[in-house]
């Protein structure tokens, strides 16, 4: 195959990524001919193909041929290894705009270890750059830093309106190489069960490379954490949800498509929360709208949120509560079966004996709705209780209603 001219490691727009690692990661086994019929065709699968084998270690993925079709497939499994392999895909993200006078500005204050002046650094970077670069873009930069901690600005006496930046001061420097280690093993315990895992990977390279820097030492990897129902393939959704909080912490309305809708959405976003037990992120809005994360894309602020209500209550989880009866006519079979699938796709939940031929199911979840498929799979054997969300009981029963009316049952 000839060398396509316009490929590159690294991956400026990550939206165009997402659904293609999805389906790798929870269907595998797709062919080149698969991803067509998803719309990913010819040179776009090859470019993506090559993106991913360029950044994820090779023992996270498997080649292998069918016949003369080839596939690929992801290999992990999140109970033999701690390690959320697709976040190497974040790790190639393309560094724009003015990303590179981020890091001349962070590396210019860490060498001159003193407080500099606005034109100072700009003047420098002119220098360095021999780029005609404006006050005003300096000035955003600075402002930028400021508000994410890193740096900090004082006046200049008596000149009241000028003013001098330095790096704030690196708070892991008051920690021993003991303590590093401890703060190391808790953020790989925390980073896959946060709602944001990206960042949590990132604070723990800082980690390694400041220790390994300052210590001469290398961190300890941790022992496996099992996380139970823990989903790998959530943390492809990280960026959404970050621009999901930054538009909830400057109080902006936000702009995305969702699903396959044409047109864009516009909604005031009021809390990201997640049902972790069935691997799946909601985005609550201020009007009482819900949407799934992961069917959302192209995420942007659009203008302040001020005029709506802030005193919105927050939407209530919903209750799921279901109750499985058996009886001594049943399937002895099907019984024990029923009752296999019930300890293991049902343990987060809570479990309550009525008695030997009875057990009540209960959990609280953002979107009972969601759960109808794999209640429908236990067929007889499982009724809403009285508690259970009206929304879904209705579901369940027009469902029935309308199955067995197909069957000319009724």
């Amino acid at each position: 195959m000839a060398e396509n001219k316009n490929y590159t490691k690294t991956v400026k727009n990550y939206e165009r990524y997402r659904e293609f690692l999805r389906n790798i990661y929870l269907y595998s086994f797709r062919s080149r001919n698969d991803f067509a019929e998803l719309g990913i065709k010819g040179r776009t699968y090859d470019e993506y193909k090559r993106s991913i084998l360029d950044c994820i270690n090779n023992k996270f993925i498997e080649e292998d041929y069918c016949g003369k079709t080839k596939y690929m497939r992801f290999n992990a499994d999140m109970y033999q290894n701690y390690y959320n392999f697709l976040v190497d895909t974040f790790f190639n993200k393309s560094l724009t705009g003015y990303t590179f006078y981020y890091i001349f500005i962070l590396q210019l204050l860490f060498k001159s270890q003193k407080t500099l002046t606005q034109e100072n650094i700009t003047q420098a970077i002119i220098d360095y750059y021999d780029d005609d670069i404006s006050e005003s873009s300096v000035y955003r930069i600075l402002k930028d830093l400021i508000s994410r901690g890193i740096i900090e600005e004082s006046k200049i006496y008596p000149k009241q309106r000028s003013h001098s930046y330095k790096l704030k001061s690196n708070i892991l420097d008051i920690l021993s190489s003991a303590e590093l280690q401890e703060l190391y093993t808790a953020a790989s315990f925390y980073t896959n069960i946060s709602i944001l895992s990206v960042p949590g990977y990132y604070f723990m390279n800082t980690l390694e490379e400041y220790t390994e820097s300052k210590f001469k030492q290398k961190l300890l990897k941790p022992a496996v954490w099992q996380y139970r129902s823990c989903n790998f393939c959530s943390i492809i959704d990280d960026e959404v949800v970050y621009n999901i909080l930054e538009a909830i912490r400057h109080n902006k309305q936000i702009a995305f498509t969702y699903e396959k809708q044409k047109s864009a959405i516009t909604a005031a976003p009021h809390y990201v929360a997640a049902d972790y037990p069935y691997g799946r992120i909601y985005l609550h809005t201020k009007d009482g709208n819900t949407y799934r994360i992961d069917k959302i894309s192209n995420v942007k602020e659009i203008k302040s949120t001020a005029s709506i209500n802030k005193s919105v209550n927050s939407t209530k989880k919903q209750t799921l509560e279901l109750i499985f009866t058996f009886t001594p006519q049943d399937d002895k079979k099907e019984v024990t079966d029923i009752k296999k699938r019930l300890n293991e796709e049902a343990a987060w939940m809570t479990c309550s004996i009525i008695n030997d031929n009875c057990r009540k199911y209960t959990a609280n979840v953002e979107d009972a709705l969601k759960f109808a498929p794999w209640i429908r799979s236990f067929g007889k054997y499982v009724t809403p209780g009285a508690n259970c969300s009206k929304k879904l009981t209705n579901r369940l029963y027009n469902d029935k209603k309308e199955a067995l009316a197909n069957y000319g049952i009724i």
